[in-house]
């Protein structure tokens, strides 16, 4: 019996080494998140929310109304909500840092997490994240598909119609073209699409969020879900979107 026991524990070292090599530091805290004493977990209209024991209760009551308010624009924009992301609200830069990343983060490897610092409450930055999360649910979940195959800048442009103030207010599209789909191909990888220079990767959200707003402009919602249903049951992307143009 010990020795089967002491078998079990050596090949349990390479599968958990093997484990922290594959998904980030940042994977696996989101997935184990319940067990953290640094949080609080709350339910808001049938989402978990994991609050830093922190949080004052005047920015947890912000924190609800505006998750609200920004859940009920992605349904809107959606018609309907597959979405099962938690969310998990960092009040401290210290939590922050060991669950999120510069800016707000959507996504892991492990799940599909909204991770919020104390600076993202508002409607327009949590309702893009929701749209990253419930386009990943549409996608079967399907983590391949979601990195491998959706083109960067489709997932981005999508996103970033509920961002209409400041940079990306709807006047300060009126001075980029769009661009043609062969072009589009040079930035739908995320090494394309996010760049170390700032101005480029500002630009290619400009196109991204132009791109989708003409296109969606041009057809209904359902021609937007054949394009995520063919992506998901057959991998293909611009032969459908193409074809709509």
């Amino acid at each position: 019996m010990k020795k089967k026991i002491l078998i079990f524990s050596l090949l349990s070292v390479p599968f958990t080494i093997g484990l922290i090599l594959i998904f980030h530091h940042r994977d696996l805290r989101c997935l184990l998140v319940s067990q953290s004493k640094e949080f609080r977990r709350i339910v808001v209209e049938n989402t978990p929310i994991f609050v830093s024991i922190d949080t004052p209760e005047e920015t947890l009551k912000t924190l609800v109304y505006v998750f609200k308010r920004s859940k009920n624009e992605a349904k809107t924009f959606w018609t309907g909500f597959s979405n099962e992301a938690t969310i998990i609200y960092c009040h401290n830069e210290r939590a922050y840092s060991k669950y999120g990343m510069k800016g707000v983060l959507a996504l892991t490897r492990l799940g599909s997490y909204v991770i919020l610092p104390n600076d993202g409450l508002y409607v327009e930055i949590i309702s893009h994240e929701l749209c990253h999360t419930e386009l990943f649910a549409r996608l079967g979940k399907n983590w391949w598909v979601y990195y491998q195959k959706l083109p960067c800048w489709f997932d981005e442009g999508l996103a970033l119609q509920f961002n209409n103030t400041g940079t990306y207010e709807k006047n300060a599209l009126d001075t980029i073209g769009r661009w043609p789909i062969k072009k589009l191909r040079t930035i739908d990888r995320p090494w394309k699409f996010y760049r170390k220079d700032s101005k480029i990767t500002l630009h290619h959200y400009l196109v991204a969020k132009k791109e989708i707003a003409s296109w969606l402009s041009e057809h209904s919602k359902t021609d937007l879900l054949n394009v995520i249903d063919s992506l998901r049951e057959d991998g293909e992307f611009y032969g459908v979107y193409h074809s709509n143009l």
